[in-house]
């Protein structure tokens, strides 16, 4: 049970990071943040919810991706 939630915890701070260093031009979408992981579309999908308000902030606001 506590390896299961370290898993968690570190498939959580990966997407995290990625979002954090993330300068490109594109839109930040599910598919572009589990190829750049390294994560499968399911196992990011399990997470998204978490996460999809943070990207949309980061989307609106694309002076700050360049």
């Amino acid at each position: 049970k506590q390896v299961a939630e370290w898993k968690r915890n570190k498939t959580k701070e990966k997407i995290y990071s990625f979002l954090e260093e993330y300068n490109g031009k594109e839109k930040i979408t599910a598919k572009l943040v589990a190829s750049n992981v390294n994560l499968s579309i399911r196992t990011l999908e399990r997470y998204w919810s978490e996460f999809k308000e943070y990207v949309k902030t980061i989307n609106e606001k694309p002076a700050i991706r360049y």
